[in-house]
């Protein structure tokens, strides 16, 4: 499953319920202010706020989604045979990492 968008569960309900999935994203900087911080969000509508300073220049969002419960003997029928299906998820296991959004940039003023 991918996420195309921000939205905590976007295009992950396939095959899963929205509760037993949570969704967020990972918020960083590169160097600016070396900060880096999984944030959960809430469903259908998320709002984060950050402390003054935290996110300067570059910032980086990408969107997650992980298992709130274990998922047993998981077989969706398209899991490679290489990985031996069924497979077992555990409670946390990241199973969606969408694209990396940049909201600010560095720009040089001439």
């Amino acid at each position: 499953c991918a996420v195309a968008s921000l939205s905590p569960t976007a295009g992950c309900r396939r095959g899963r319920k929205a509760h037993d999935t949570r969704g967020g994203f990972f918020a960083g900087t590169r160097a600016d202010t070396f900060f880096a911080e999984l944030r959960s969000m809430s469903w259908p509508h998320g709002r984060s706020d950050f402390s003054a300073g935290r996110l300067l220049n570059r910032v980086l969002l990408r969107p997650i989604i992980w298992l709130r419960k274990d998922l047993p003997d998981w077989d969706p029928g398209t899991i490679n045979p290489e990985f031996s299906p069924p497979v077992t998820l555990d409670r946390g296991d990241i199973i969606a990492v969408g694209v990396e959004h940049i909201i600010s940039r560095i720009t040089k003023i001439t």
